[in-house]
């Protein structure tokens, strides 16, 4: 056990919770008080911070012994409505501040270097902001997002996000939750829309894909119960398991690219009059439609008897199409 010397700066916290927690775990002279010294000394966190009901921790900035901020280490936290990472941490690990959904502002320093997927997930702050010395992450042109540098990955956004028009993917998870979320425009840059980018934003209505993309990941889009109205790209390849399902929308049409349209994808989409795919050739789909209310599914006209084959589960609600 290291020693530490009586008069160190003592810590004030203002969550009484939070000092509760560092001095059970980080009080080695056992005066009743933590010294900056002392939270220095920290290198790793487990889970001593994990689903406690702290609202503050902006004092988390003197534990300049961390590098890492590790998988969960503050998850469900939901009363958290500030914290000051400190400026030695490079890492944030995966579902790290997962369901913080009282954190209010986002402050990514210079020291930075990696953000694991998920980290933020579930997060509703107002503000997001990355020192603009940091070299790997930024919010360009005040896009009040997490943008990985090298890759052009938006990996967090918020209601008040302009996604920059130099962006290539909308990142894992990046909008989900986003209750406060109610349209967004994608650029024409994106090509890529990836897993749980949108889950659960209720109140999101509309939202504009360019056709540049070419793949929406696996649930990107579940249980956007007011999204009733998307037209999908013209160049789209790939639709992933679950990608719509529960959404509030009224019909679809699946572009002639598509190859892939994955288990679930339109499932529990209850107010579905009109499916629509024209592809000619079948792409892969299991259960992409169930309980849909046995809405019609129209093909090329020439392609019926191909698609109630491959799709033998929809064999009775398959109708061809003319193109004139």
């Amino acid at each position: 056990m290291t020693a530490f010397a009586d008069d160190s700066d003592k810590i004030v916290f203002k969550d009484p919770v939070v000092k509760s927690i560092c001095l059970e775990n980080w009080d080695w002279n056992r005066n009743g008080e933590l010294e900056i010294r002392e939270a220095k000394s920290v290198n790793y966190f487990e889970d001593e911070f994990q689903g406690k009901p702290i609202t503050s921790f902006d004092e988390f900035k003197y534990f300049t012994g961390l590098t890492s901020i590790g998988r969960w280490a503050f998850q469900k936290c939901t009363k958290l409505e500030s914290i000051k990472l400190p400026k030695t941490v490079t890492s944030i690990g995966k579902g790290a501040f997962d369901g913080c959904t009282s954190l209010n502002y986002i402050y990514i320093p210079k020291s930075v270097t990696s953000i694991t997927d998920g980290a933020f997930s579930g997060c509703k702050a107002d503000t997001i902001n990355v020192d603009k010395e940091n070299t790997r992450y930024d919010s360009r042109n005040d896009c009040n997002a997490i943008i990985d540098s090298q890759s052009n990955v938006l990996i967090l956004g918020n209601k008040n996000t302009v996604i920059p028009n130099n962006v290539t993917t909308i990142g894992y998870g990046a909008f989900a939750g986003c209750a406060e979320l109610t349209h967004i425009e994608i650029p024409s840059s994106v090509t890529s829309i990836e897993a749980y980018a949108f889950q659960g934003c209720k109140n999101l209505t509309s939202i504009t894909i360019p056709n540049s993309v070419t793949n929406i990941g696996s649930n990107v889009f579940n249980n956007c119960v007011k999204l009733n109205k998307i037209k999908l790209p013209n160049a789209l390849l790939h639709i992933g398991v679950g990608a719509f399902q529960g959404c509030g929308i009224t019909n679809i049409t699946i572009p002639f690219t598509i190859t892939t349209i994955g288990d679930y994808a339109f499932a529990n989409c209850k107010n579905l009059t009109t499916i629509r795919v024209e592809a000619k050739v079948p792409p892969e789909a299991s259960e992409a439609f169930n309980n849909t209310n046995d809405c019609p599914i129209s093909v090329p006209e020439d392609a019926v008897d191909l698609y109630r084959s491959s799709w033998s589960n929809y064999y009775e609600r398959i109708f061809g199409f003319s193109k004139r």
